[in-house]
């Protein structure tokens, strides 16, 4: 069972420059706010410097919108940039149209100057295929991996590979990666793609980018519960006719973990010192990349004195949406 602590990303370690080359996801599908522009209900502004998304509510020229305390703009999200590192889930960073480098079918986040880190979580992707690159202050490339996206395991003959849907997976996990360096010239590529016909048509997307240190908790056994917690809601009309409003949904997932017992003193205070702070849980990469993994918080957690070698944990984990 492994956990990753999220390493805060920073508007200096994020390169979002067009002419960084491999930085982009710069665009938003919104257009930049500009203080003498005649601005009505319903347009969709950008805020670099709150990293966000504002749509207009009351028309205005000259009022630029805020965080907090405003009359003509309401805030509506994270911009596209900025999704994978908003703690949202759900709500995904998509593929754009307008240079030579990246299109609607490419996703590139390049991050420097992160310090100690050796794994990458990619939750809720729309993509063929993730690569993953890292590259030293010394110019010297010390990772390089891809990992298709594409679930074959139901082609099983030429009926089902001519005519089977596809399938994807939506989540990726890259270890042992020898990350470190605080300068900027230390940096890791992180390219979403979509490849043949899905790219005519569809979009690359990512939810949450998460990097940081695995930490190893112990061994997880069998018996993982993964359960879906949907926010939608069933609303009736004055004559009791229903309609299904679809909302957001998160994953609560129980472990059950083998800690040896040298280290359940580390264990406790780690699991305690991260209340509250959303991570990425799971047992293995493989099991990771299958499904098995969560983006959350610890809600309960039990650990058992066993024998002197061993004790036995229960870890229940809140899934964020």
């Amino acid at each position: 069972m492994k956990v990753i602590v999220p390493i805060p990303i920073t508007e200096t370690q994020y390169q979002q420059s067009p002419t960084d080359g491999y930085g982009w996801g710069y665009a938003t599908g919104a257009v930049v706010y500009n203080a003498g522009t005649p601005y009505v209900v319903g347009n969709i502004v950008y805020v670099a410097a709150l990293k966000s998304d504002f749509e207009c509510i009351v028309g205005t020229t000259g009022n630029a919108p805020v965080l907090a305390g405003n009359t003509w703009w309401v805030r509506v999200g994270a911009s596209n940039a900025w999704r994978p590192f908003d703690g949202v889930v759900s709500v995904q960073e998509e593929g754009y149209s307008g240079s030579s480098i990246n299109s609607n079918d490419k996703l590139y986040v390049s991050l420097r100057g992160l310090g100690p880190f050796d794994t990458v979580a990619l939750l809720n992707v729309n993509a063929s295929g993730v690569r993953t690159f890292f590259q030293t202050s010394f110019g010297v490339s010390t990772y390089d991996q891809t990992i298709s996206m594409i679930d074959d395991k139901e082609i099983i003959d030429a009926w089902t590979y001519c005519f089977a849907d596809a399938n994807f997976h939506n989540n990726v996990v890259f270890e042992n990666i020898d990350g470190w360096g605080t300068a900027n010239d230390s940096w890791l590529l992180i390219e979403i793609f979509l490849t043949g016909a899905w790219a005519s048509d569809h979009k690359a997307k990512v939810g949450e980018v998460v990097v940081g240190l695995a930490l190893d908790i112990g061994e997880t056994h069998a018996g993982v519960s993964m359960d879906l917690v949907d926010y939608s809601r069933k609303e009736f009309d004055a004559f009791g006719n229903a309609t299904l409003v679809k909302r957001a949904y998160s994953d609560n997932a129980s472990f059950e973990v083998e800690v040896l017992s040298a280290r359940r003193s580390r264990v406790q205070a780690l699991i305690k010192g991260l209340r509250a702070t959303p991570c990425v849980w799971y047992p293995t990469a493989a099991d990771a990349n299958d499904g098995i993994i969560i983006y959350g918080f610890p809600s309960s957690f039990g650990i058992t004195y066993a024998t002197p070698e061993r004790a036995y944990a229960s870890l229940e984990i809140e899934g964020l949406t």
